[in-house]
């Protein structure tokens, strides 16, 4: 875990294997400190 980064991206997961997707979203921030994981329905 890269814990000196200074932005929080976004991932999709493929519900069939749990392959992870970059998002195309990256947002530049002082200190990422939480992660967040939720469900989409």
């Amino acid at each position: 875990m890269n814990q000196r980064s200074d932005n929080i991206t976004r991932f999709s997961v493929a519900p069939k294997d749990g392959k992870l997707t970059f998002a195309s979203d990256y947002t530049p921030v002082g200190s990422p400190s939480q992660m967040v994981i939720s469900a989409q329905p």
